[in-house]
């Protein structure tokens, strides 16, 4: 068999003649895969004419890996086969795939939810070269692709079948119809999707076409000019038209021989805004700048003349733009419309190139009401200030600039008629990030009260500076609208149960610059108490919500709040400010005295189709549940959900939310989150690493079946951790010291692809606590607490108990009250005595002082490792004899009382300091721990 072609088996056939040998992968141009191992990525035409398995195609180690292959055209398929090298990389859960269309660079989820595709899936394990029957299966191009993380190693393709010739005038496969006529050979057009320009006036829409080749050729106008196909992103079968205007459409799509069109023409029409007169939002709605005069200006140290009028188009200085949803290129702020009159705003300036002084402006005639004798509108800008890299003088600068003239061109008189903003970062009117100042939605109005019936003119100038020619632009909104205070609006349940955080939600914000909230308590019985608490004045362009209410209204305010109650009735208030006009929304809740839980952790997911229960916990009685999106789900009303993973793979895609209401009316919110992993196969090692007496540190060694990426792991350490009760009682303020804490692991063996990785525990260990050490191995980050969907191995998962190390605990240590140093073998040496057999300390000293506070004996006495300090080293232990100036040097110490101080060592008790102190500070009470812990006393010696 030569891999990735056929090996002539006759399938079956609806005619006589022989059937169609597929030659499939011949050509490498028309063999596409994922991530194709590097030493094969340039050989592989020695790939295709290897033989059987001793040549095969390899992945890198990913998710879904998968091959494609071109059969050039569409194909009845009645059987395949795939040939794969078993024993290193065996193939199982992988899905055989066709299609008419080009296979998109998506997941796999995206292509088994395609209607147009048609899907076979092997599960389990087969051995190599297994055929499989495939029933009405017909595609141009195939694919194979696993379910999951791995490695697809493949070194042949056999997949028998026929089609139709097209172009020879015949029936080749006898289904009644002959070249163009059949759909095995016709261009067919799938799908048209329109994207409408973002104005009326603007050329910014698109048409895309999907169709059943990519080696068509497309026609926007009924056939007479064609162009080749152009994909709408480098791997994608759409072909794009872009820069559209409004207008209808006809389409046609041909190969050599056969054309294909829609059943009628296609329309691209813009959003339509509402028809409100000639002023309101200054005609934006109607998706032009009919009534407007459009012009360009220039810079000249401040100077505002007026110059020829252009017309406006796409990449022109005047454009009309949808808000919702668009952001502004620089400031990134959202460009949503500040009021609810419209969904057009016009944009001012802005060239595609910047370039010295040049500007844009605008002027609009109007006639002033004595209905409405106002003029309102918004405004945001964006300005360079061009002292970033030299001085400017504020004439110098971009600027953003109105004014209102009357019939004779004269400027009028009045507030707010007049405005003039110069880039200029030291400005608090600004928000800035380094040299860009930009200010959000702002309301202005003007009382033109004292023009009633005359004609006026606003004019408006965005200007780039005169010097460097850092460049300005604008957005002008809601011209002569009456709508002008902002738009707020949150979300408050209206009753809250002991145990919950108030939070009032914001939902809506249009307009507003300042905002603030107001809480006031009313008592069960309905009696105000005269309570009214205010946040502090926040400026912004959106109201933020307020979190944690009665927190606020309490803690703060305690000496006046007096004590919570049940039945207690809050009032909130958000008071929301433009600077022409205030909007105030007011909603109210009850505290109840009832308390209630619910808590669901997220879930991790290996492989696809499988359901999926919801784990949660309630201490609830008659509460009633609402999930969504319920749609997924075998109930939306219940504690525990089953997710419907098996016949919907958009089921584990999603995040689940509930709402959780008491029979009292408080509503509890939940979020459950599904996390989709790749099962992980292998083994934990762990090493302990000793550093000294008291410290270690700890590394894994992970052994896998396959290998894996570095950078494709996630390893975390768990610990927990306590001194050790089971010999001694634990130290005074020892308490538990790790309790159930996470550390991500370091990698300390080489990086890349291995079947073997080691990583280690970030931190230094002490061994005088017991450890229970877990180790948590998963293809990418998972969240700690969570649930395994299906009992899968999603994570390799090991726990660890480590034991406390001997030098540990409470020192257990006696000093007799007197010895006797007379050389009768009993009592000969005085010195502490630590545990008989169980002695933990590795360090000890003793000094013992006369009554006058002369020393007459120092020694200290450290073990080896591994050994202790039984207390009978010689080292430690006086023998009664004094040094004198006799010749002998030494002799017996008289009969008396003595002072003797000690100190010692082990994990948890560190040498106090005791050695240095002498006998008048320990009784004087100065010597540290040593005055006030039983390191030292006094001992009788007799003879």
């Amino acid at each position: 068999m030569n891999p990735l072609n056929t090996n002539g088996q006759t399938p079956s056939h609806p005619c006589d003649n022989d059937a169609v040998d597929l030659l499939l992968g011949t050509d490498p141009d028309k063999i596409s895969f994922s991530s194709i191992d590097t030493q094969y990525e340039n050989d592989l035409a020695g790939l295709i004419s290897a033989q059987g398995e001793a040549g095969y195609f390899q992945s890198l180690p990913e998710a879904e890996p998968w091959i494609e292959i071109d059969l050039g055209k569409n194909t009845h398929l009645d059987n395949f086969a795939i040939w794969y090298p078993q024993e290193q990389y065996p193939l199982h859960d992988y899905f055989f795939l066709t299609s008419d269309l080009p296979f998109r660079k998506d997941g796999l989820e995206a292509h088994l939810a395609a209607e147009e595709i048609k899907k076979f899936h092997v599960l389990s394990s087969s051995p190599s070269g297994t055929s499989f029957s495939l029933e009405n299966f017909k595609g141009r191009y195939i694919r194979i692709q696993r379910s999951g993380y791995g490695i697809l190693a493949i070194s042949g393709i056999d997949v028998p079948g026929y089609g139709e010739n097209c172009f020879n005038g015949e029936d080749d496969d006898c289904d009644g119809d002959i070249d163009c006529a059949d759909s095995d050979c016709a261009a067919q057009i799938y799908n048209i999707e329109i994207i409408p320009p973002s104005c009326p006036i603007c050329s910014d829409g698109e048409i895309r076409v999907q169709a059943n080749q990519g080696d068509l050729e497309y026609s926007l106008d009924g056939g007479n000019t064609f162009v080749p196909f152009t994909p709408l992103s480098p791997n994608s079968s759409l072909h794009l038209f872009d820069n559209l205007p409004e207008g209808e459409y006809s389409i046609v799509v041909r190969n050599e021989v056969c054309g294909a069109s829609p059943p009628q023409s296609v329309s691209v029409l813009a959003p339509q805004g509402g028809s409100h007169g000639s002023c309101f939002n200054g005609g934006f709605e109607e998706g032009t700048f009919e009534g407007w005069e459009l012009g360009l200006s220039e810079n000249e140290n401040g100077a505002r003349p007026p110059s020829n009028s252009i017309l406006s188009g796409p990449g022109s200085r005047h454009q009309i733009i949808q808000g919702a949803g668009a952001f502004d290129e620089e400031a990134g702020f959202p460009l949503t419309p500040p009021t609810e009159d419209g969904i057009y705003i016009a944009k001012l300036n802005r060239p595609a190139t910047p370039a010295q002084k040049l500007g844009a402006s605008m002027f609009y005639d109007f006639t002033v009401e004595a209905t409405s004798p106002e003029l309102n509108f918004f405004y945001a800008v964006v300005l360079e200030d061009g002292n970033e890299h030299e001085p400017h003088s504020p004439s110098e600068q971009p600027f953003f600039y109105w004014r209102v003239i009357d019939a004779n061109a004269v400027q009028i008189n009045c507030p707010g008629c007049e405005g003039y903003i110069v880039a200029d970062v030291q400005n608090e009117f600004f928000q800035n990030t380094g040299f860009l100042v930009y200010k959000e939605w702002t309301c202005h109005s003007m009382n033109l009260t004292n023009f009633i019936g005359q004609n006026l003119t606003i004019e408006f100038y965005v200007v780039g500076c005169s010097k460097d020619g850092h460049w300005a632009y604008a957005y002008i909104d809601g011209l002569c609208t009456e709508n002008t205070n902002p738009v707020v609006d949150f979300k408050l349940n209206e009753v809250y149960c002991q145990n919950q955080v108030v939070t009032a939600e914001v939902t809506k914000s249009l307009g507003t610059n300042r905002h603030y909230w107001e809480v006031c308590r009313t008592l069960e019985d309905g009696n105000p108490t005269n309570q009214c608490y205010l946040t502090d004045l926040a400026i912004a362009p959106r109201a933020s919500s307020f979190e944690d209410i009665l927190g606020f209204f309490f803690d703060p305010n305690a000496h006046n709040a007096g004590e919570l109650n049940c039945g207690d009735i809050f009032n909130v208030k958000l008071v929301a400010i433009n600077d022409c006009g205030t909007t105030i929304v007011e909603k109210k809740f009850t505290y109840i005295c009832e308390e209630a839980s619910v808590s669901y952790p997220d879930i991790a997911v290996c492989g696809n189709l499988q359901d999926v229960q919801i784990q949660g916990e309630s201490d609830c009685l008659n509460c009633t549940f609402d999930w969504s999106p319920g749609q997924y789900l075998n109930s939306s009303t219940v504690l525990n959900p089953i997710i419907l993973g098996s016949i919907n793979i958009h089921a584990l895609k999603q995040v689940y939310q509930v709402e959780m209401t008491t029979p009292a009316g408080c509503v509890y919110e939940e979020e459950v989150n599904i996390f989709e992993t790749q099962e992980i196969f292998g083994d934990i090692e762990l090493e302990i690493i000793s550093l000294n007496r008291c410290e270690q540190e700890f590394v894994v060694h992970i052994q896998l079946e396959e290998p894996v990426h570095s950078d494709d792991l996630s390893v975390v350490f768990s610990l927990s951790g306590m001194a050790n009760n089971e010999l001694y009682d634990s130290p005074p303020g020892i308490q538990l010291i790790y309790n159930d804490k996470h550390f991500p692991g370091n990698l300390i063996s080489e990086p890349g692809l291995s079947d073997i990785h080691s990583y280690q525990l970030p931190e230094v260990l002490l061994k005088r606590y017991n450890y229970d050490l877990k180790v948590r191995v998963s293809l990418g980050d998972l969240p700690e607490n969570m649930v395994i969907a299906g009992g899968v191995d999603c994570i390799l998962n090991e726990s660890f108990e480590i034991p406390s190390g001997k030098y540990h605990g409470v020192i257990n240590v006696f000093m007799p009250n007197g010895f006797s140093p007379n050389g009768d073998g009993a009592n000969d040496t005085y010195g502490p005595f630590f545990h008989a057999t169980e002695s933990n300390v590795f360090a000890a000293g003793m000094r013992i002082f006369n009554q006058w506070g002369g020393m007459l004996f120092e020694g200290i006495y450290e073990a080896p490792d591994g050994e202790t300090v039984l207390g009978t080293e010689p080292e430690i232990r006086w023998d009664g004899n004094v040094y004198s100036a006799n010749p002998d040097n030494w002799e017996p110490a008289p009969v008396d009382v003595y002072v003797w101080v000690i100190d010692y060592a082990n994990c948890d008790f560190g040498f106090e300091g005791c050695l240095g102190c002498d006998v008048w500070d320990i009784d004087g009470g100065s010597c540290g721990n040593c005055s006030d812990r039983d390191y030292y006393g006094d001992l009788t010696l007799v003879r």
